[in-house]
């Protein structure tokens, strides 16, 4: 069995004013292609998927899209 594991996305997070949800989208992206490639058999996400409980509509469209192109 193949099994990606994954943590702590933390989407929709600032630092020093500038949001890193591009640069975690281009690592997500890596990610979904790896799996693809390496033909997984599941993708393990253990948590802090979103930085807050009220995720922007960017934050929360770049999970969604990993998720249905998975």
């Amino acid at each position: 069995m193949r099994l990606i594991h994954t943590s702590d996305w933390h989407l929709g997070r600032k630092l020093r004013g500038v949001d890193r949800t591009p640069e975690i989208k281009f690592a997500l992206d890596q990610l979904l292609e790896q799996a693809k490639d390496l033909e997984v058999d599941a993708v393990l996400v253990a948590g802090d998927i979103f930085e807050t409980p009220s995720p922007t509509a960017d934050a929360e469209q770049v999970a969604y899209n990993f998720f249905c192109q998975l």
